[in-house]
C-alpha cells in the first residue's frame, strides 16, 4: 500500500469494478459502483434491473477480511484532486476509454 500514489487511478480486481481511485487516508479505492434494484418477474421471481451508477469504497486487500477486497495491478494516471460529486463522472469516463477487456489486456503486458 505504500508504494500506491494517492489520487490515482489505477486498473483494480475488486468485487464491484476494475477501475478504482485510490485514496490514502481510507485505505481503499473509490469505485463506480452499478446499483440494481429487484422487479417482480415470472413464477414470483425477481428480475434485476440496472438502476444507475454510485460511488462507493472498496478496501484494499492489505487490509483483511471481511471489508479488503481491492487488488490494484496498475497505475493507469494521476486524477486530478476533485470533488467527490465529479469523481462518478471521471470514473465513468475512465471506464469508456479503457474497457476492462482492454485493462486485463494492458496488464497482462
Amino acid at each position: 500500500m505504500q508504494s500506491l500514489r494517492d489520487n490515482g487511478l489505477y486498473v483494480i480486481s475488486a468485487r464491484n469494478a476494475y477501475l478504482g481511485i485510490w485514496n490514502q487516508n481510507t485505505l481503499g479505492f473509490t469505485i463506480a459502483r452499478e446499483r440494481f434494484n429487484p422487479l417482480p418477474g415470472k413464477n414470483g421471481k425477481f428480475v434485476w434491473h440496472h438502476h444507475g451508477w454510485e460511488i462507493f469504497e472498496e478496501y484494499h486487500w492489505d487490509t483483511g477480511e471481511p471489508l479488503g477486497t481491492a487488488k490494484p495491478f496498475a497505475l493507469v494516471e494521476m486524477a486530478d484532486k476533485m470533488p467527490v460529486e465529479n469523481q462518478l463522472s471521471y470514473l465513468l469516463e475512465a471506464q469508456e476509454l479503457l474497457s476492462m477487456p482492454d485493462a486485463c489486456k494492458w496488464v497482462a503486458g
